[in-house]
């Protein structure tokens, strides 16, 4: 039997800390290469200046140069050490005089040692570079303290929910094919897929991602909401012609104006459950999108690519928070009108399950799920069946309508 939890990803050391030690390392070591220039060119002229410098870690970008105003010193000898510092650095902005007091010459050291912005950033990179090798992971959750306080609480070991045997998953789809009995094509399938998964000993609710098409109003949709529920899988649903689509399945990077994590992380952190169902509503919409500058697709069908494959979707980098993410025990549901839309290698991911039109047996069927209870309702939505069934564009819509009219203060949810 596999583990009973998966951990999706772990939260790293704050790294932040190991960033800033870094970059003070960094700055010593150009400190370091800078004295040694300052050394070499003090003893050519025979001068000497032992513990001229101290470095101090409050300022480590700019060390203080202590005054030996006290000692005694060759004047030409500090003036020709002075002006050969001042060679080495464009940034020294004196004026090339031939003073040769000591107050000058330490006033040229403090200004060779200390570390421009413009190098504090090339540092900065490289102390950040050196961070990423030793510890691996990009670090913009250590930037970003309310997303790293927000994910804390989905990191580590989380549970998987469902049935923990062949004999739960029969329980569960036992009461799945009572909710839509209409469906039972499709529900026997994915029954038969969670079934095999249980008996080769994977632990809570695991299905393929699956595709699920046919006309609208034969209740796709709500299908993954019954399975959802009934397996108590945290489940989501999305629209693929919504806006910005794939950043909602994928994340914004940083460097954005706005850095936000995609909305199956989110669902998984949110409830601490590796295993949700997530819906892709109409996904044929999702074959839109547009390159961005930085060269990005947002096409909803781009993003969900590596979301599908189960080795990449087992090292999926997040790129908001830079965490890597073990997305695999995602069960991907996609319901759509028409695959003839949607190119072949992302159906190869997929497994395909057409739901055809439903017949006048199907609806009939599908009312004594929706109003089982009142025999007066039924009777007149049975009636209305039989009186439009026939009428082109007829589907389970209507039916919901009807009943909605009849018992207005009942919801319903059967529309997709």
């Amino acid at each position: 039997m596999m583990d009973d939890k998966l951990t999706v990803f772990t939260i790293p050391g704050d790294r932040s800390k190991m960033y800033e030690a870094e970059l003070k390392d960094e700055c010593r070591r150009m400190h370091r290469a800078r004295l040694k220039i300052v050394r070499g060119i003090v003893a050519q002229h025979d001068l000497c200046l032992d513990d001229l410098v101290i470095i101090e870690d409050e300022d480590i970008t700019a060390p203080h140069v202590v005054d030996r105003d006290f000692c005694e010193f060759d004047e030409v000898a500090l003036a020709a050490a002075t002006l050969q510092i001042r060679g080495h650095s464009s940034s020294i902005s004196l004026p090339m005089t031939m003073d040769g007091t000591i107050d000058m010459f330490c006033t040229t050291v403090e200004k060779f040692l200390r570390i421009s912005k413009t190098v504090q950033d090339i540092l900065s990179k490289r102390a950040e570079d050196r961070v990423r090798r030793g510890h691996p992971g990009p670090l913009p959750i250590d930037k970003d303290k309310d997303l790293k306080n927000f994910l804390t609480g989905g990191a580590g070991p989380l549970s998987l929910a469902g049935p923990r045997s062949t004999h739960q998953v029969d329980e569960v789809f036992a009461r799945v094919h009572s909710r839509a009995p209409w469906l039972r094509h499709v529900t026997e399938r994915i029954w038969r897929h969670a079934r095999g998964r249980a008996a080769a000993g994977v632990i809570g609710y695991s299905a393929p991602p699956m595709m699920i098409w046919g006309p609208g109003g034969t209740g796709k949709s709500e299908l993954a909401s019954i399975i959802a529920e009934e397996t108590g899988c945290p489940n989501l649903e999305m629209d693929a012609g919504a806006g910005s689509a794939s950043f909602r399945v994928t994340g914004v990077e940083s460097g954005f104006s706005t850095r936000q994590i995609g909305e199956p992380l989110r669902l998984i952190a949110e409830h601490g459950i590796a295993n949700p169902v997530i819906t892709i509503n109409e996904v044929e919409k999702a074959m839109g999108g547009v390159n961005t500058a930085n060269g990005l697709n947002t096409s909803m069908i781009s993003a969900l690519f590596p979301m599908l494959e189960p080795s990449s979707a087992k090292a999926f980098r997040c790129p908001a928070s830079g965490l890597v993410c073990d997305m695999s025990r995602i069960n991907w549901m996609m319901t759509g009108n028409d695959i003839d839309m949607l190119p072949a290698p992302f159906l190869t991911r997929l497994e395909v399950i057409e739901v055809p039109g439903l017949s006048l047996e199907d609806y009939l069927e599908a009312t004594e799920v929706l109003c089982p209870d009142d025999p007066e309702m039924l009777r007149a939505v049975r009636s209305f069946i039989l009186d439009t069934h026939s009428t082109p564009g007829f589907s389970l819509r209507h039916i919901i309508r009807i009943i909605d009219r009849l018992a207005p203060s009942e919801e319903s949810h059967f529309i997709h």
